[in-house]
């Protein structure tokens, strides 16, 4: 009898593990090739002007970059998931922000619906007004003038950071959190005032936003329904670009020549 009851306790556990899925793993963008994001891999274009996000070399590594000074486009993914009752979805990305013009959005999650679908978990670059060059901050309304919390501490220009988002479904909270050891990290959180329950999320969007001279680089991007799955996946350390390497290894032989002469 104690047998079973062990065998059934196992197989639940490994029922739970299994539930955790990862939905998106953009895998520093291996499997991209250089040039416009849109009708890459299952990215679309859903607003604004076509082919202005693109995936570049940077002097970090390989990413996508959102120059918030040119035309809009607003680009979105299927996860081929919808996320349910009683669940939760979890976005994780590593990024640097180069500059700041003024506060806006740029990725967060979408409704499965036709046109202007409605945005949640939205993730936000915004003025700090204490200390450092900029903060990160989330908002949970559909609503461009809706309440933005932001994180508790300045962030600095060209700096890596890993952040971490949770949208949970039934009560619509978000919550942010940077560059966390594990879910007991610090975190803040936001409930909007104007929620509307039991929302079919099953996208990821990526926006370039209006004219605002912001300047932001994404080296990996994951999406899952565990804070432990997207962790472990999101790699908090660009990859660093066949265009690096090689300027590495010039560097190497010439200071190898250099040292011979």
């Amino acid at each position: 009898m104690n047998k079973l009851i062990n065998l059934i306790i196992i197989m639940l556990l490994s029922i739970n593990g299994l539930s955790a899925e990862i939905y998106l793993n953009t895998n520093n963008w291996k499997d991209y090739h250089l040039g416009y994001l849109n009708a890459q891999n299952g990215w679309q274009r859903y607003g604004g002007v076509q082919n202005q996000i693109s995936i570049n070399h940077t002097s970090k590594g390989t990413a996508v970059g959102l120059d918030q000074y040119l035309m809009t486009e607003d680009l979105r993914h299927d996860l081929n998931h919808t996320l349910i009752a009683g669940g939760s979805f979890f976005y994780a990305a590593t990024l640097s922000i180069e500059s700041l013009g003024m506060t806006d959005y740029f990725m967060g999650f979408q409704n499965k619906q036709s046109g202007q679908a409605p945005h949640h978990a939205r993730l936000f670059i915004a003025t700090d007004g204490i200390n450092g060059d900029f903060t990160f901050g989330i908002s949970n309304t559909q609503k461009d003038d809706g309440l933005i919390q932001k994180w508790t501490t300045g962030c600095y220009f060209n700096e890596i950071y890993t952040i971490i988002v949770k949208y949970d479904f039934d009560t619509g909270e978000t919550k942010l959190w940077l560059n966390p050891k594990d879910e007991n990290s610090l975190s803040v959180s936001v409930q909007s005032t104007d929620f509307i329950p039991n929302k079919a999320i099953s996208r990821v969007f990526l926006r370039n936003g209006e004219p605002t001279n912001n300047k932001i680089n994404i080296y990996d991007l994951v999406v899952g329904t565990s804070f432990d799955e997207i962790s472990q996946a999101i790699s908090t350390i660009p990859e660093a670009s066949g265009y690096q390497l090689l300027m590495g290894v010039s560097l190497l032989l010439s200071i190898i020549c250099y040292r011979r002469v």
